[in-house]
């Protein structure tokens, strides 16, 4: 069974070697389910676990609310798929005006280190991350 997390900033990680993903995973599409399937086979490669960090609310919602983008999945359905493709945990991170501030290194050592204990991040090539999105996939 799946483990989630459902704040982040308040829950303490026991996960060793966690391989982790980041996105809203809306639909779960075939280009993120190729993302859980490199997710969880470099955490097999590394005796580790799989997870994936799911921001809400969707941050274009946080920042327009007037023009949210509609959601195709629920969250408890999100989880079944992220269950099935093999993924050990879901962390929600509170997207929040303190979250959409940080600055894309703070975020990697606060979030992705300090809290979700991650020794490797998988993302598509197109993730942007951080205030202003100024974190991309080479950060």
């Amino acid at each position: 069974m799946i483990h989630v997390v459902e704040n982040i900033l308040r829950a303490e990680i026991d996960y060793s070697n966690l391989v982790l993903t980041i996105g809203s995973f809306d639909g779960v599409h075939r280009g993120h389910r190729a993302i859980l399937q490199e997710v969880v086979a470099q955490a097999k490669a590394c005796s580790g676990l799989s997870a994936v960090l799911t921001l809400k609310p969707h941050p274009r919602e946080f920042f327009s609310p007037d023009h949210a983008p509609s959601l195709l999945t629920h969250d408890k359905k999100k989880w079944q798929l992220f269950e099935e493709a093999g993924i050990d945990g879901v962390f929600v991170l509170p997207f929040d005006g303190h979250v959409a501030a940080l600055e894309p290194d703070a975020f990697v050592r606060d979030i992705l280190v300090g809290r979700c204990a991650a020794t490797s991040v998988v993302v598509g090539h197109d993730f942007r991350f951080g205030k202003g999105a100024r974190g991309d996939f080479d950060f």
